[in-house]
């Protein structure tokens, strides 16, 4: 019906609206070449991948959505996309949450940002691993890091995806 569209069109329209394309812009030109971007939600990461499909910017990173990458055929992309991941297809499929011994909730971001993180410096872990706080996780292995691809957290993902990284992020 025209009748919605003639009443809502001035509340929709986003001609003039730069702030997405300057955000997504400003975000992909700060990372070094062939990075590895976590982002949070589809407001922070739909501008990143205008900038990179529509203008052609810094199409070398890779935008990780932390909102889908807890479902499996988004890992399966990302990997597809040169994110460093080895688990099989088997293994992705069968990712779930866990709740560890002491009541903590490990979500499939949480598995995947350690796996990606892990892999990016070759490293093996171990499946306690996984489950440890993200404290002893970075103190274990973030400490004189050294991953193939550089690895950012959007200024919009939630501190609680790595409140126990922060002693090692610049």
């Amino acid at each position: 019906s025209i009748v919605p569209f003639l009443t809502n069109i001035h509340l929709n329209n986003r001609f003039g609206n730069f702030i997405p394309k300057d955000y997504g812009y400003n975000m992909l030109v700060s990372c070094d070449e062939g990075a590895v971007v976590f982002t949070n939600g589809d407001n922070d990461t739909f501008p990143l991948w205008f900038v990179q499909e529509v203008l052609g910017i810094k199409r070398d990173v890779i935008i990780a959505n932390l909102s889908l990458i807890n479902t499996d055929w988004y890992i399966k992309q990302l990997k597809y996309w040169g994110v460093p991941i080895s688990f099989s297809e088997y293994v992705i499929k069968r990712l779930q949450p866990q709740i560890t011994s002491d009541r903590r909730i490990i979500y499939v971001k949480d598995i995947m940002i350690r796996h990606i993180i892990a892999v990016n410096a070759g490293i093996e872990l171990k499946p306690e691993d996984y489950f440890s706080t993200q404290e002893d996780f970075a103190a274990k292995y973030l400490k004189g890091y050294k991953g193939k691809r550089p690895i950012y957290f959007a200024s919009t993902v939630s501190t609680e995806n790595y409140q126990g990284f922060l002693p090692y992020l610049k």
